[in-house]
């Protein structure tokens, strides 16, 4: 839209045993993009983030384990016709 450029990308699988993961990360999407808006704060949707993806787990090979959120992953704005603009946010 007008110039913006804007990527995004989702996971697809086609082994059952992953679908934990996926709904994680598809819920924890929908939420915090309907949780965010003008004057929220952006540790409120990260919190949301965090608790959503952390309440899930998977089993694999037998054993279950925790899913837990990348700590170090980062968001940035964007410009007209700049995928990644000047701001970070981390």
């Amino acid at each position: 839209v007008n110039g913006h450029v804007i990527d995004s990308a989702f996971t697809v699988t086609h082994n059952d045993r992953y679908d934990p993961l996926v709904e994680a990360t598809r819920r924890a999407t929908d939420e915090a993009v309907a949780l965010s808006g003008p004057g929220r704060v952006i540790e409120e949707v990260g919190d949301l983030i965090d608790e959503i993806i952390s309440s899930y787990e998977i089993e694999l090979d037998g054993k279950k384990y925790a899913i837990n959120p990348v700590r170090n992953l980062t968001g940035h704005t964007t410009g007209p016709y700049q995928v990644h603009a000047s701001m970070i946010l981390s």
